[in-house]
């Protein structure tokens, strides 16, 4: 990573990685999505698994660097070609991502490349308010 992670340079909006959770608290649910809903889901060139599967995150993030944050998302289980060999390979897309800091909210954008979105929430184990 270069040394010009975030902008403004002298003013970071989050801090450089690498980024260490302690003690998260993640609830990941998996389930089989109904047929055809993963083809709407995911972007070309990835292409749904011969076995669909998705799974909804809920999870408490205690980032020692950027502090904590919520987050929730849908992950989809996907197939892609490997760019240097041209080998198909299971991945997985995390196509909705919510979280409730501005920290957590530019970090994903611009380090992970996801579709992070600002969504206030409280979670308190496994209830919600």
């Amino acid at each position: 990573m270069s040394e010009k992670y975030s902008t403004p340079i002298l003013s970071p909006t989050y801090p450089k990685p690498p980024y260490h959770y302690k003690d998260a608290k993640v609830f990941l649910a998996l389930f089989y999505p109904p047929e055809g809903v993963v083809e709407k889901i995911i972007p070309k060139p990835l292409r749904p698994s011969q076995m669909p599967l998705a799974g909804l995150l809920f999870g408490e993030m205690p980032c020692v660097e950027a502090g904590k944050f919520m987050e929730a998302g849908l992950l989809v289980q996907c197939m892609y070609d490997d760019p240097d060999s041209g080998e198909e390979n299971v991945g997985v897309y995390f196509s909705h991502n919510y979280v409730d800091t501005d920290v957590a909210l530019a970090a994903g954008r611009e380090i992970w490349d996801t579709h992070a979105n600002l969504q206030i929430s409280k979670w308190s184990g496994m209830a919600t308010r």
